[in-house]
């Protein structure tokens, strides 16, 4: 493969198209290294270098200053993914303690030759061709030569055993890229979503879509099963309603009092009537006799009326409604402890993180991870109840989250700030 763009010291004051063009060797079939170094530019985190690397030569720094710029950014990162990586089985050089970027460059330069480097050629002469140390040119000078000396620091490492050639890695079944027919304006479209969501191929788009659809049957599947449960939850409420209204209907309707039987008279009572009528007749033929005056008998006193004991009707009180928390001012919100309350302060806290990283923040090192702490940290509310409004709403958590790469432990890099201090809701 040819490699040309890359800021060497002899090349510093040589504009791009000037500069020197590298053969060089890879250790994998040369698709696999491509395809590789392609999702490589699209990570979020290769994105704010190259954009670095764009501004610095807007303003002219000198190419010299920029590599000091790239390596204060990445330096000590790639320093331990190589220590984290290789540490286990690859030895150090020689005098030095760690694995360093410059351990593998030694490695691949013993790699490069032992495997590719002809009988006929001094092994230096192309380990130097092969790193871009010494350039073929028709009467190189003495001071070209002299920089034989800069590959044999790199001479750390020998091969017991003879270098082969790498195969790519098979691919699954699930990662096999295959042909499909499509229209020409659904093509166009996925196009357009493959640079809306910064993925690296049509197949990525696709995959991506697809998830979006699985994501979509799930929630259509949640939205059934949360109707009828409400279907359900109404017929229950209007049952007991009539319930209540039957019992009410009941403690309403008026006692009533039982009529007397009316007994047949027996025959005793008939002889008792037959004398008072006897007795009233023989009164009106005799003479009147005075009495003797007697003490009027005392007026009988009426009992007092019994009061009514029947019992009073219960009259229920309406339901209370519930609050529309989503018209409430933030003020509101933070005075008040409801459950609704609650779930609107999270959703504007979500609301609010996700509008920062989208439209305010230009690099993932001003965006914020949306979790457990920074929800906590913009509403004071308690982790456990933080913990279920996510669980409610993780999967719009996840997806903001993957869109720009942020991991669980994202926010270190914003050191002692807090999320409070950058980002509010209303």
């Amino acid at each position: 493969m040819n490699f040309k763009g890359q800021v060497k010291k002899r090349d510093y004051d040589k504009p791009e198209e000037e500069r020197t063009e590298y053969r060089i060797g890879v250790l994998v079939p040369a698709q696999f290294f491509l395809d590789a170094f392609a999702r490589f530019r699209k990570m979020p985190e290769t994105r704010e270098l190259l954009a670095l690397v764009k501004t610095e030569t807007e303003k002219e720094t000198s190419p010299e200053n920029i590599n000091k710029l790239v390596e204060g950014r990445r330096g000590n990162l790639l320093r331990k993914i190589i220590e984290r990586d290789f540490g286990a089985y690859l030895p150090t050089r020689i005098n030095e303690e760690n694995l360093v970027n410059k351990t593998l460059r030694a490695v691949y330069v013993r790699l490069i030759t032992e495997r590719d480097c002809p009988k006929f050629i001094n092994g230096s002469l192309w380990a130097s061709r092969a790193v871009g140390h010494f350039i073929d040119q028709k009467k190189p000078d003495d001071s070209q030569l002299k920089n034989l000396t800069t590959t044999l620091g790199y001479s750390d490492y020998y091969c017991d055993t003879t270098v082969p050639f790498v195969e790519a890695p098979t691919k699954s079944e699930r990662e096999r890229v295959i042909a499909m027919k499509i229209y020409a304006a659904d093509y166009e479209h996925i196009k357009q979503l493959q640079d809306k969501w910064d993925l690296i191929s049509h197949a990525e788009a696709v995959r991506y879509l697809l998830s979006k659809i699985s994501q979509v049957e799930s929630l259509e599947r949640q939205l059934i099963e949360k109707d009828a449960e409400i279907q359900s939850l109404k017929e229950e409420l209007a049952l007991m309603e009539a319930q209540e209204l039957k019992e009410l209907e009941k403690l309403e309707e008026p006692e009533v009092e039982p009529v007397p039987e009316v007994k047949k008279p027996q025959e005793q009572d008939l002889k008792a009537m037959i004398q008072r009528l006897l007795a009233d007749e023989l009164n009106k033929v005799l003479p009147k006799v005075e009495p003797k005056s007697e003490p009027a008998p005392k007026p009988e006193i009426e009992p007092e009326p019994v009061k009514s004991t029947a019992f009073k009707p219960i009259v229920t009180k309406p339901e209370r409604q519930e609050k529309d928390w989503t018209l409430a001012t933030a003020e509101e919100l933070k005075a008040s402890k409801a459950k609704g309350a609650v779930d609107e302060k999270l959703f504007r806290a979500f609301q609010a993180v996700a509008d920062y990283n989208s439209n305010v923040a230009t690099s993932n090192n001003e965006r914020w991870f949306i979790g457990n702490v920074t929800l906590r940290d913009l509403t004071g509310c308690n982790g456990l109840v933080v913990k279920d409004w996510m669980e409610r709403h993780q999967i719009s958590i996840d997806d903001h989250n993957q869109k720009y790469g942020l991991g669980q432990y994202h926010n270190k890099r914003h050191k002692n700030t807090n999320v409070s201090e950058v980002i509010s809701w209303q």
